[in-house]
């Protein structure tokens, strides 16, 4: 018979002794998650207290940078009130009784070109076609190019009236640097009677990633001062500190790398990084 609490069921499992560890701090990681109803904001600190020993043993040698990615998401998740919410805005599943009905036609659908197969829009606005990305720089002369030529022409044909084709002037590439690209190898097969190109703005006007002094007076802006930077040696085994969200604990271990464990009173054992854990000696 099925498991009434699929949880329960995994937290009973009898996992083997060299993974026993593991397994439990993944089991408290779903009681914590379903102990009750929380903003997605309050969820998102609870997997990261989990993930982020793991990411920072993973990615140690690019750490920061990764982890300001991760930053990015916990912004988006503060300005929602329920998990429901945050994953209906950011699923890139259509809409499709919406879609197929006409309903909606105010909203903005955000899409893959797999998940568009079948409907129609308006108005369709085919983003990212570059050089390198459409096609992608790992596809090979023919079959695959052939493919990726289809997957454009599904996107093209998703629009009734309008259809807008899209590239970037500069991409990011995994290092983080910005360099110039230049529209998709199959726009530049188009015939020129059969497209619009919309002007250009000067280079003033659409240079994003640059930032120029202008003749407005701007007014300064207002820097909180920096609180002390935490460090190992203000911790001590056995101290008593306060997170803001797991509450009471007690410091049981002190690690390399700015992490320590804490047991909490009421959340168990947590490994926590002083970057971000802003904990609070008791």
């Amino acid at each position: 018979a099925a498991a009434a609490d699929p949880f329960q069921t995994l937290a009973a499992y009898p996992a083997g002794k060299s993974w026993k560890d593991a397994y439990a701090r993944l089991t408290r990681l779903f009681a914590d998650l379903l102990a009750e109803s929380r903003s997605p904001a309050a969820l998102y600190e609870i997997v990261l207290a989990y993930y982020l020993p793991n990411f920072e043993r993973l990615y140690s040698d690019d750490f920061p940078k990764r982890r300001k990615d991760i930053d990015q998401l916990k912004s988006v998740m503060d300005g929602y009130e329920d998990l429901q919410s945050f994953i209906d805005d950011t699923t890139l599943d259509p809409p499709e009784e919406e879609a197929a009905s006409g309903k909606g036609v105010s909203r903005l659908v955000l899409t893959t070109i797999h998940s568009a197969k079948g409907l129609e829009f308006e108005a369709v606005f085919v983003i990212g076609l570059s050089e390198g990305r459409f096609p992608h720089a790992s596809a090979v002369f023919g079959e695959q190019w052939e493919e990726e030529r289809r997957l454009l022409y599904v996107a093209s044909t998703r629009a009734k009236k309008y259809l807008y084709l899209t590239y970037p002037r500069q991409l990011m590439t995994p290092d983080r640097q910005f360099h110039r690209v230049g529209m998709s190898p199959f726009l530049n097969e188009l015939s020129r009677g059969l497209y619009e190109r919309i002007a250009e703005r000067s280079r003033k006007d659409s240079d994003f990633f640059s930032y120029r002094a202008t003749a407005v007076e701007q007014p300064e802006p207002v820097r909180k001062a920096r609180s002390k930077k935490q460090e190992l040696a203000d911790f001590s085994l056995a101290c008593r500190v306060s997170h803001p969200f797991f509450g009471n604990g007690t410091v049981v271990k002190i690690s390399t790398g700015r992490s320590l464990d804490v047991m909490f009173d009421r959340h168990g054992l947590k490994t926590l990084h002083l970057d971000y854990a802003k904990l609070t000696i008791i």
